[in-house]
């Protein structure tokens, strides 16, 4: 799943383009990982041992095996290791009969050129590729690690299925990555100077997770735009349709299937009933008996919707919390008013899926009891229970319990009031 870093990275850069964060899906878009066999320049550490070995044995096929070592500065068990190395690599043969190794066909081929030419050596290579288009992605999908997931994809979403390394589309990429440039194959993080390049198997066919981002800008315009790893992409079958992408119901992602035309849809974040809306409040903070002053949910001239606002007032908060267990859904109000919003996850399974809650409230006395419950914290933090009291008694003893009492602040209101017994008695 993606990181929680790379959604704070999102934000920021949307701040920087003047956009709010609305809402955030997870879209799993259908690739292939091709399997690739190739030849690239030799960077290995050990080849210079293993050419000198090699040479040896051309040399003397009953291979003295401390005679190298002493020559060579190395182990025996290391001369041992790189020998069964070899071997194992079809570059040697070893004849037990007499003990002798021979050379095969690639070990000539990579091993005994002249001076002036560069050793290459074989390798393998995953590259994703897109499982509608049958086309290379998006350079940056290669940036960085993008994992498959091997789940089932409903073929329905798929136009064509590759069903063999032999498929034409298959061979034109590789056909393609044969003629790439050293600048196009850094950009999809291919080895410099490769070549050779072939299909070793049949692709595997399964998904990638893209970030589908949801904002808005001051001037109430609308963008969705795909994501992956922390970077903004074109996916064009996905960016297509991305109009027809929004929530709908309890916050649930349409994944673009949507009987609104591309127009219509294309100014939808959120296409929510009141019903939606109040159990939305019900998950969030346990509200019940929800009238549409609790809420502001209005298109604007446009018919853009809006995000979902939460309108905090005394008569709500007081409400709500008649029974003790709602006290620490009144905390999290408090919370999220401090912090102007909350992210509602309205599938745990889906954790990184979600849509961004305004929190507001106009009235002075949640203000002022904000600001007095975090001024409490704040002493609490820095000197103890002692530096509490002094500020409680500055503040006002009968308006400093109602507030810790209308905050649900028990757990304080009960250290203050042991204190002041304690420093009594």
């Amino acid at each position: 799943m993606p990181n929680i870093s790379e959604y704070n990275s999102y934000k920021a850069d949307l701040e920087k383009q003047g956009k709010t964060l609305v809402a955030v899906a997870v879209v799993k878009y259908p690739t292939y990982m091709l399997h690739l066999e190739l030849k690239k320049p030799n960077d290995d550490p050990m080849f210079q041992v293993d050419w000198a070995i090699m040479h040896f044995v051309k040399d003397m096929p009953c291979i003295n095996i401390p005679s190298v070592s002493r020559i060579i500065g190395m182990e025996e068990s290391l001369v041992r290791a790189r020998l069964k190395n070899l071997c194992d690599d079809h570059y040697l043969i070893y004849y037990p009969e007499n003990g002798e190794y021979g050379i095969t066909v690639d070990g000539e081929i990579d091993f005994f050129k002249s001076s002036n030419e560069v050793y290459y050596i074989k390798t393998s290579k995953n590259l994703l590729i897109d499982g509608i288009t049958h086309k290379l992605m998006d350079p940056i999908m290669y940036t960085g690690e993008s994992y498959i997931n091997r789940v089932e994809i409903k073929r329905d979403f798929i136009e064509r299925v590759i069903t063999s390394n032999e498929d034409r589309s298959i061979r034109d990429i590789v056909d393609r990555l044969n003629s790439m440039t050293n600048t196009n194959k850094e950009k999809y993080d291919l080895p410099l100077d490769s070549k050779e390049y072939v299909s070793a198997d049949m692709p595997t066919l399964g998904s990638v997770n893209l970030d589908i981002l949801f904002s808005i800008d001051k001037k109430g315009n609308v963008y969705k735009e795909v994501t992956h790893l922390g970077h903004f992409i074109k996916i064009p079958e996905l960016n297509n349709q991305i109009d027809k992408f929004y929530f709908y119901g309890l916050a649930k992602f349409n994944y673009g299937f949507t009987n609104y035309k591309p127009d219509e849809a294309k100014n939808k974040i959120l296409d929510f009933r009141k019903d939606d809306i109040c159990e939305i409040l019900n998950k969030l903070y346990g509200w019940n008996n929800i009238d549409e002053s609790y809420y502001t949910y209005l298109p604007d001239n446009n018919g853009e919707i809006r995000p979902l606002t939460i309108n905090v007032t005394l008569e709500n908060l007081k409400e709500n919390m008649t029974m003790l267990r709602q006290g620490v859904k009144v905390r999290n109000v408090l919370k999220d008013l401090q912090n102007g919003k909350v992210d509602f996850i309205p599938n745990s399974k889906f954790p990184y899926e979600y849509i961004v809650v305004s929190v507001k409230s106009e009235n002075s006395q949640i203000i002022d009891l904000m600001v007095y419950i975090e001024c409490v914290d704040s002493q609490y933090k820095n000197g103890g229970i002692e530096d509490v009291i002094d500020y409680i008694q500055n503040y006002g003893y009968v308006k400093a319990r109602k507030n810790l009492i209308m905050a649900n602040r028990f757990d304080m209101l009960e250290e203050v009031d042991n204190y002041i017994f304690i420093q009594n008695v």
